[in-house]
């Protein structure tokens, strides 16, 4: 019994410190530059691409057992609504 206590908090424990997915980002499909913001927080970085559109960048760290992972979210607004999204997890940066 004490054994699947541990895992059942293991997992919960686990599961709190996943990463953003694609899953979770997708939510942000239709909102406007406002609710954006309001619900992420202030963009790291923005600009207006040649096609009109506007990206907005995320920059995300985080450390772990004195490593460091950076990771970046881009969503693109197209008439200040989100119409797309991407991200990436880069490898752990050591020795900081």
């Amino acid at each position: 019994m004490k054994k699947i206590i541990f895992i059942l908090i293991l997992v919960i424990i686990l599961s709190s410190c996943a990463s953003y997915t694609g899953e979770n980002l997708k939510r942000y499909i239709g909102f406007t530059n406002d609710e954006l913001i309001i619900d992420y927080g202030i963009p790291d970085s923005e600009k207006m691409l040649d096609s009109g559109d506007k990206l907005i960048e995320y920059v995300k760290s985080r450390t772990v057992y004195g490593s460091t992972t950076t990771g970046y979210i881009r969503f693109i607004l197209k008439d200040n609504i989100v119409i797309d999204y991407s991200f990436n997890q880069e490898v752990p940066i050591s020795g900081w």
